[in-house]
């Protein structure tokens, strides 16, 4: 992964190991010994963790020129470095760290899909030396795996399935969305009215999840999501319900032919019709006008 510091491969640090060439996606992880350091670490946009694995250093940070921060790092200390901020550090030991890279995308599109929160509304706090049970099991394993064969064909596909869960553990632990003021939002109405709104005026026209999604300007498998959680129907189901109803209404109140009535309610055919409204009805279209 592109966007990192560098800092296991800075030349008086003892490299151990990292994650290149194992193809990744979402993360990158190095282990290195550092001495100590004074240095600015430019401004990315990808978030960081530091782990200390061993050892231990006294840490003086300023983040933007903020107020500076003074930390003694010790073993099972994590620190995180915050993104699209320059920092200036004073390291003074010589700790074993273990440094995590999460995509900044990856972690933006967790808080839409998980959270349902603009990522802009949404920071990690850039602390020091705290203890996190959970996340130090999470990337004690993502350093496993860039240990392990390299040859492997599931590296990648395993570390990005775990660094998505590092992410989520820092947004639901060491963010602004672990404030009460901030907590996930509940499921959104207006969006859910919107999309059931949008199928009742577009029974005949194209209703795949995509279509209504774009529409009512929600992520597709998100709309699915929500809208099961607040009506307890998939979307899907809901269209092809409303299309029977439709059907029904026709057949009871208009003249109309069975395949036209077929094709404006969005069957593909009269044969679709009448299956499908054989299921949910228990008759033919034919035989619930008769009746």
């Amino acid at each position: 992964m592109a966007d990192t510091h560098g800092i296991a491969q800075w030349r008086h640090n003892r490299f151990i190991t990292d994650s290149s060439g194992l193809g990744w996606h979402d993360a990158y992880t190095s282990l290195a010994v550092e001495a100590p350091w004074s240095a600015t670490l430019p401004a990315l946009p990808n978030y960081a963790v530091a782990y200390c694995v061993r050892g231990s250093a006294h840490i003086r940070r300023t983040v933007d020129g903020e107020r500076r921060q003074l930390a003694h790092l010790r073993p099972r200390n994590f620190g995180i470095i915050p993104p699209d901020r320059r920092s200036d550090w004073d390291l003074d030991g010589a700790p074993e760290i273990q440094l995590v890279y999460i995509r900044r995308e990856t972690i933006d599109d967790l808080v839409r899909t998980e959270f349902d929160i603009d990522p802009a509304d949404v920071t990690i706090e850039p602390k020091l030396a705290f203890n996190d049970a959970l996340l130090e099991q999470l990337v004690g394993g993502l350093l496993d795996e860039a240990r392990r064969d390299r040859d492997r064909a599931d590296s990648g596909l395993w570390a990005d399935a775990l660094s998505r869960v590092i992410a989520l553990a820092l947004l639901r632990h060491h963010s602004s969305l672990s404030l009460p003021a901030a907590r996930p939002k509940p499921t959104s109405c207006r969006v859910i009215d919107d999309a059931v709104e949008y199928v009742h005026e577009h029974l005949g026209s194209d209703l795949s999840l995509t279509t209504i999604a774009a529409a009512v300007g929600s992520a597709p498998q998100q709309l699915a999501r929500r809208f099961r959680q607040a009506t307890g129907t998939p979307l899907h189901e809901f269209v092809i319900g409303q299309r029977v109803e439709r059907a029904q209404r026709l057949l009871a109140t208009t003249d109309g032919s069975i395949a036209d009535i077929a094709i404006t309610c969005g069957f593909s055919s009269q044969s679709h019709l009448t299956t499908v409204f054989r299921r949910r009805v228990g008759a033919t279209p034919a035989a619930y006008r008769r009746t």
